[in-house]
């Protein structure tokens, strides 16, 4: 029996077929998320205006630069609310592409400062599996200084990896946590009705998260190679590398964000057919 169900969950939700339907139901409103999409490099100009006027120094600008001073009152100031600010921006993207996928809804620039008590219920969950998933990321940071020579021997390399791996496969459970909340399913508990919804399917779910990583990694990768190529150490090539690495990151934030949505509505057969 579980044989069978394995090989009808694979069927019902593969990989690359879900992020294609993803990118078909964010094809009709790709006008109102470019527009969304502005608001990103927007915020990331406020936050380095406002910093480089109070510290009278331009590379402050660079909100990321490595010439700014990040233990100094302005740049720990402006950090918080710029990160602040970012969160809900990146929770009302998640929001707005998911509600396109299960309701045909377009998005619109008025809701993404919004927050509401469906916002403060994913930030809420979202917090503990956070502390939950990171244990295992904190107990290896503090004994890897003594258990320096052992972790060095490729068995408990593999083993290290291996407890890594089932800590993500048991995070994939939960990707289906937000659309869960946006359909207001109140047959149970947020957590316990993503978890139950992603029975049989937390392997395609991971891959899925992966994808989501490769695409950031990417960006990180080209952004390098960029720096290679071009004279970055100038104040005006670090903005313009900033502001379209901050574009390309929440492109693929709201690709993933479709890409779970759909997912979600494949398992649960409910939402908006995507084109």
């Amino acid at each position: 029996m579980s044989s069978a169900s394995d090989t009808a969950g694979a069927a019902k939700l593969p990989i690359l077929r879900t992020i294609e339907e993803g990118l078909a139901a964010l094809r009709p409103a790709l006008g109102g998320f470019a527009l969304l999409l502005l608001l990103l490099p927007a915020i990331e100009i406020a936050a380095g205006a406002v910093a480089a006027s109070l510290s009278g120094d331009p590379w402050e600008f660079v909100v990321a630069g490595k010439r700014s001073d990040p233990t100094s009152a302005v740049s720990v100031g402006v950090g918080l609310a710029h990160l602040l600010i970012l969160i809900v921006v990146y929770a009302n993207l998640q929001f707005a592409a998911t509600r396109l996928v299960l309701f045909a809804e377009r998005p619109a620039v008025v809701d993404l400062l919004l927050w509401t008590n469906r916002h403060w219920r994913l930030a809420g969950n979202a917090l503990l599996l956070g502390l939950v998933a990171g244990v295992p990321l904190l107990v290896g940071a503090l004994m890897t200084p003594y258990l320096g020579p052992l972790l060095a021997t490729p068995i408990a390399v593999m083993a290290v990896q291996a407890i890594y791996g089932l800590c993500w496969l048991w995070a994939s459970g939960w990707i289906l946590l937000l659309p869960s909340i946006i359909a207001d399913d109140r047959s149970g508990h947020a957590l316990d009705v993503a978890w139950m919804i992603s029975g049989g399917h937390r392997l395609r779910l991971m891959g899925l998260a992966i994808c989501g990583v490769a695409a950031s990694l990417l960006i990180t990768g080209a952004g390098m190679i960029a720096s290679s190529l071009f004279n970055t150490e100038l104040l005006g090539f670090q903005i313009a590398g900033h502001l379209l690495e901050t574009l390309a990151r929440g492109s693929v934030w709201i690709v993933f964000a479709a890409s779970a949505a759909v997912a979600y509505r494949r398992l649960t057969g409910m939402g908006a057919k995507a084109a």
